[in-house]
């Protein structure tokens, strides 16, 4: 029964009665105040946003196409998020983490080191993407992504030894991975 009620309540608040819309017509939606300074606050943010993004993306992929969609999806992805990230103040942190996730699954399994990639940036990617979940995030967001061990630990949810730890846990897993690759 609370559940009709609070389901009824926001259907009510969408379709209540018309509003003027920014052209002066009436019957669509327009977002209220606090709405409205949530998405002004994500336009003030994007592009910063966008570089951290692209920075972590052209660092594991090393193409500036490739790496402008990877930004592109990871502040897509923020931008849905952005309630929750915004007020917590970490959404730079997570969009650097979403953008490396995301191009660590665009970099080939089979793929020439002598190509256009570059052999010691696939050597790079893959010793990462090898590396456990929060390993993986630690060594993206401190390494590739250059965020301090503080932001990281608000991210993770964990204290800034615990950050420390995983950091040179994981870059000790990637040096040694790629050294075994490259003899």
């Amino acid at each position: 029964m609370a559940r009709e009620g609070r389901s009824n309540a926001r259907r009510d608040v969408v379709s209540s009665e018309a509003r003027p819309t920014f052209d002066g017509s009436e019957g669509a939606f327009v977002p209220d105040d606090a709405q409205l300074w949530r998405y002004r606050t994500f336009v003030d943010s994007y592009r910063g946003l966008w570089r951290v993004a692209y920075r972590v993306a052209f660092r594991l992929l090393g193409d500036r196409d490739q790496a402008a969609l990877v930004a592109q999806e990871a502040c897509l992805q923020t931008c849905i998020r952005w309630r929750k990230l915004g007020r917590a103040g970490i959404a730079m942190s997570w969009t650097a983490r979403t953008s490396g996730d995301i191009a660590l699954e665009l970099v080939p399994d089979d793929m020439d080191p002598s190509g256009s990639f570059g052999g010691e940036r696939i050597d790079l990617a893959r010793a990462i993407a090898g590396l456990p979940k929060r390993a993986r995030a630690v060594a993206l967001l401190r390494y590739v992504a250059e965020i301090p061990d503080e932001e990281i630990a608000t991210l993770l949810g964990c204290s800034v030894d615990k950050v420390d730890s995983r950091g040179t846990r994981a870059g000790d897993i990637v040096r040694n991975t790629i050294r075994r690759e490259v003899a």
